[in-house]
């Protein structure tokens, strides 16, 4: 059961759905930090005034629940590495993955061809 902004659902699974007022905020604050370096994102440099209480939530469901949640929603018309990095530095700091310490690494990369289909890989 899909509880939108809510949460758990009975089997423990953590769903969380971004409204489309929401998404609008995803999308205009990836346009807001279209030039930030990935790991310099900050709630601060990619607002979301709604989206963020969801986020918290989520954030919570991961760290005292089963370790990963699933959130539907998440926009991919714009910069999908950005916009992954935008919702993420809502859960915690940007770590580098490698030794480029300006990027984020592959797994913004990853979530969007997962949500672009095996049509886009």
């Amino acid at each position: 059961m899909d509880l939108g902004a809510g949460g758990p659902d009975d089997g423990g699974m953590a769903t969380f759905t971004l409204s489309q007022a929401q998404q609008d905020e995803v999308r205009t604050a990836a346009r807001q930090a279209a030039r930030a370096p990935l790991t310099k994102l900050t709630p601060g440099s990619f607002p979301l005034p709604t989206a963020a209480a969801v986020l918290r939530r989520l954030a919570d469901a991961v760290t005292d629940g089963a370790g990963f949640a699933l959130l539907q929603g998440v926009p991919v018309d714009e910069d999908p590495d950005l916009i992954c990095a935008g919702i993420g530095c809502y859960a915690g700091a940007i770590v580098p993955q490698g030794a480029r310490t300006d990027q984020a690494g592959p797994c913004a990369r990853a979530l969007s061809a997962m949500v672009a289909g095996p049509a886009h890989r």
